[in-house]
């Protein structure tokens, strides 16, 4: 797919612009609860939020046609595997909305296009209580 640990980061941009074309910023969203039918069981919906980052070309048609195919690499990696890989607990998680594609610039002035993917995560978690 093109993505790996060097160009993937959990809340840190300091690799944008760092001789990659590609990058990913995963952020945490908000996250609910609810309480489940079954005595112990809560669903949780976690939010994670993929900030796409593709670097501008000089050209924006070239620039914003690449944003897109990468974006549809992500959908469907995430619809390939919609339980993350049989991730314990997890009832499915999609890619539920998109922001704008908006311009961005790196900390040290590299041009990029962005766009914000927000995932929802749906897991159903039993708990032990304590009354």
């Amino acid at each position: 797919m093109g993505y790996d640990t060097d160009n993937v980061k959990r809340g840190d941009w300091r690799h944008l612009g760092h001789g990659k074309a590609l990058a990913i910023v995963l952020m945490p969203g908000p996250f609910r609860q609810t309480p489940g039918s079954l005595r112990d069981l809560t669903y949780i919906v976690w939010t994670v939020d993929i900030e796409l980052y593709v670097l501008w070309t000089g050209e924006q048609d070239t620039t914003i046609s690449s944003l897109r195919a990468e974006r549809q690499k992500i959908l469907d990696r995430i619809n390939l595997f919609p339980h993350l890989n049989a991730t314990a607990g997890v009832m499915d998680a999609m890619v539920v909305t998109a922001g704008p594609v908006e311009p961005f610039q790196s900390p040290d002035g590299a041009m990029f296009w962005r766009q914000v993917l927000s995932v929802e995560v749906r897991e159903a978690n039993t708990f032990t209580r304590s009354e």
